[in-house]
């Protein structure tokens, strides 16, 4: 294929993505029919509208034209795992997912995997290991350089194989990696945001040589898009240029979304804790409290 239109019509329908996106949606869904008459309101409109569209764009990266034009580019294959990795699993993560799909399984299947696993000593550690921030970045940032090495890269392009097992664990090491940032919600990290926000510059600084080594290299790095024909007149030199500026811009935007909504996020939960103590205080000293403050 090297017509435009040809490539737009390009959809993989992939059956094992369908099923695994549409069964964790329908699960959601479940589980959040499942807590409404429990009345828990962990999951407000705009979390259940954020898992939606995380979901939506999981599911536009691997079976839409993207996934396929990822195979001719090296640019799309960027912007494919810059979506999968930086867009759609924080947008799922922000839907507090936790107690929806856990309540959504069924007491029995629940019964049998999380709850029997939650019980277990050793999965409880690997657990509290895997959500620490500095292991999450690490995970992160040493699973993005070493699919960009060119055997690797190269591999994923050409085998099929490999190709799952670089979105899968692009998948897993951003969920990991963002879970400790974004505490999906019931689920609350120990680390403040404020430390968090550091983890997240941590994560733009160690990324960013990467970025600017393919935006800049003298030569193409990787075979398979040297191989080919020019798609639409764009060589390998000039494809891997525009992929390195799509992880440099791509990369740049959410981070610098997570460290702002952290650093609101902060101020405002010290603006919280303030009040609090204030109240505590007024509320034992009821004589030293202000004109019209209330102490109940």
């Amino acid at each position: 294929m090297n017509d435009a239109g040809d490539y737009l019509l390009a959809w993989s329908w992939e059956p094992l993505t369908l099923f695994f996106v549409g069964l964790l949606g329908l699960t959601y869904i479940r589980g959040l029919r499942g807590l409404k008459p429990l009345k828990v309101r962990v999951v407000t409109n705009w979390r259940a509208a954020s898992f939606v569209a995380g979901l939506l764009l999981l599911l536009l990266a691997l079976i839409s034209p993207i996934d396929t034009l990822g195979g001719r580019l090296f640019a799309f294959h960027m912007a494919q795992h810059m979506l999968l990795t930086h867009v759609a699993v924080p947008l799922i993560l922000l839907g507090a997912p936790v107690l929806p799909v856990v309540r959504g399984m069924g007491y029995g299947i629940r019964r049998l995997t999380v709850i029997k696993l939650a019980r277990a000593p050793q999965v409880r550690l690997i657990f509290h290991i895997l959500i620490h921030p500095l292991v999450g970045l690490a995970i992160f940032v040493a699973a993005i350089w070493a699919w960009h090495v060119p055997a690797a890269y190269a591999a994923a392009v050409t085998n099929d194989l490999a190709h799952i097992g670089q979105h899968a664990s692009f998948i897993t090491a951003a969920t990991i990696f963002w879970w400790a940032i974004i505490d999906p919600t019931p689920i609350r990290g120990k680390l403040p945001y404020l430390g968090r926000l550091v983890i997240v510059v941590m994560a733009l600084s160690l990324t960013f040589p990467l970025a600017a080594m393919l935006t800049f290299a003298a030569v193409p790095w990787y075979e398979p898009y040297i191989g080919q024909e020019p798609l639409w007149g764009i060589d390998a030199m000039t494809d891997q240029q525009i992929g390195g500026l799509i992880m440099w811009v791509g990369g740049i935007a959410p981070y610098f979304l997570a460290i702002a909504g952290l650093f609101i996020v902060a101020v405002r939960r010290d603006e919280e804790d303030t009040r609090r103590s204030r109240a505590a205080y007024y509320s034992n000293h009821p004589n030293r409290a202000p004109h019209g403050q209330t102490t109940t």
